[in-house]
């Protein structure tokens, strides 16, 4: 497959999920930021450490973050399983809120004509103050090009599909395209586009965020 096939094939899938996007109520515009390092324990087993942040109100007002620590295993080529620990603060009507959230996921990854797939499958349990406890489902899938596409970056798109396992089911959305790129040894970025939709009262809401990873891997 020659590179300028394999570009035409990330043009057009630009252009469709603008067309996509369109299609649905316009929303609030965000900026996302994400900082990350991660440190192999033994073969195969990693260490990590993420921090996020996410400013909206059209990047006015930070109204949430979160800290998340936990171990990777890479059980195969193909498999990789993760035990987390997220604490999450944000923003509601004015006052800060604390959400408890251990997690774990089973990631499956193959290639197609030098195409990388990932089906990442993860299961939250999620402790808000206030509330009861509840179990959610999100199913992340992503298709990253070829290396050879462009010299420097990785272009790359993944869908975010959430459930909760109770009386409301899926609803939230999230269609992500981005740029990957090594910046110097042991630090990678990743610079994207993503647009969120969530279910609230029956009704749809979008969002548009532009965001930035940056992460630090030994």
């Amino acid at each position: 497959m020659s590179k300028l096939y394999k570009f035409s094939i990330f043009v057009c899938f630009l252009i469709l999920s603008a067309t996509a996007v369109s299609a649905y109520e316009g929303g609030d515009w965000q900026i996302w930021h994400t900082y990350k390092l991660s440190y192999g324990i033994v073969d195969g087993v990693k260490a990590g450490l993420e921090q996020e942040f996410k400013m909206g109100d059209d990047f006015t007002e930070e109204y949430y973050h979160h800290s998340d620590l936990g171990f990777t295993w890479k059980a195969a080529n193909w498999f990789e399983l993760g035990l987390n620990y997220r604490l999450v603060y944000e923003l509601k009507d004015g006052s800060w809120t604390e959400e408890k959230r251990p997690h774990c996921s089973g990631t499956i990854k193959w290639e197609w004509g030098g195409f990388k797939l990932s089906d990442r499958n993860r299961f939250e349990l999620r402790m808000l103050e206030g509330e009861d406890d509840a179990w959610r489902y999100r199913n992340r899938i992503a298709l990253e090009f070829p290396e050879d596409v462009m010299s420097v970056v990785t272009p790359y798109f993944a869908d975010e599909v959430f459930v909760d396992l109770g009386a409301d089911g899926a609803n939230k959305n999230r269609f992500y395209s981005g740029l990957k790129f090594r910046v110097i040894d042991h630090l990678k970025a990743d610079i994207y586009y993503l647009w969120q939709a969530s279910k609230s009262d029956d009704v749809w809401i979008g969002l548009n965020a532009l965001g930035m990873k940056l992460g630090i891997d030994f």
